[in-house]
């Protein structure tokens, strides 16, 4: 992440909190930081908050709070995770920080810990800061047919049973577990209730290929999830879903695009990281 970028997760947003009530946590507010309770078994809880961006001294204001929390609600541990680009002073500041407070590392993270973000501007701007297989791979998608449309309010209830079809082949593909389908269809009725987010579906002669659920937030546009068919990849249909999203994100003034997860730059840790092919195909926007 750039130095320049001025991040504010959709993650720590009024909407996300309210949507992870809906699931059964409850959310506290300090300062304009999310923290989220967890009830767990004989009346304990954890608190968690995602994605927080700021400067070092917010664990001044911030840990003193949220001790609190934790003594009134029986709390466990507190899980913080941050947007902290690696190469910057900040991060440095930030190790001191938390070794100051006695911070732990946890042994996994639950947003990822590298992300692939471009910034915006116009299409033609991100056209050419894009790589040239991925502008090609672009082309390929529209030769070949392939159409993407933006989900409406109306369509969700018929639109999200065929998203969670493409997300279902792609788990069994990528070999990991999914949310049930309400859930997708739940948080997507809370994205468009409160205009932060869109479903956008890529078709084949009106056959699902790909698709994706982007959200928008504080001028940043965040690929949250997505899926593909196991039929006809060679149309490149996913490229087509986040050009299209681009495309919608601009149209609206975001500043950045943050494809989420890729493997770490470290050779060792990257070399034989599952996000591996992901990164290639993400890589390409930039």
């Amino acid at each position: 992440m750039k130095s320049s970028i001025q991040y504010r997760s959709f993650l720590q947003s009024d909407t996300w909190a309210v949507f992870r009530e809906s699931l059964g946590w409850h959310p506290h507010k300090v300062g304009d930081v999310l923290v989220l309770e967890r009830p767990l078994p004989l009346g304990y809880s954890l608190l968690y908050s995602p994605e927080v961006y700021g400067p070092p001294d917010i664990l001044l204001t911030l840990l003193p709070a949220v001790s609190k929390i934790a003594d009134r609600r029986k709390s466990l541990f507190y899980r913080l995770e941050l947007l902290v680009e690696k190469d910057e002073p900040l991060a440095e500041s930030w190790r001191a920080a938390f070794t100051y407070t006695g911070f732990q590392k946890a042994f996994e993270a639950v947003q990822p810990e590298d992300r692939q973000i471009i910034g915006l501007g116009s299409e033609e701007k991100v056209l050419a800061q894009m790589k040239p297989k991925g502008r090609y791979n672009i082309r390929v998608a529209e030769k070949s047919g392939v159409l993407v449309r933006e989900a409406t309010p109306k369509s969700l209830d018929a639109d999200i049973p065929l998203f969670y079809a493409l997300m279902r082949q792609t788990a069994k593909r990528e070999r990991f577990s999914i949310r049930p389908q309400s859930y997708f269809l739940n948080l997507c009725h809370l994205l468009y209730d409160h205009n932060c987010g869109r479903l956008f579906i890529a078709t084949l002669q009106n056959q699902p290929v790909a698709a994706a659920i982007i959200t928008l937030y504080d001028d940043v546009a965040s690929y949250l999830y997505g899926a593909s068919s196991n039929q006809r990849r060679d149309t490149m249909a996913p490229y087509a879903v986040h050009w299209a999203a681009v495309q919608w994100a601009i149209s609206l003034g975001a500043k950045q695009y943050d494809l989420l997860a890729i493997a770490p730059e470290d050779p060792e840790k990257g070399r034989r990281h599952p996000y591996n092919g992901m990164t290639r195909f993400k890589q390409q926007f930039g």
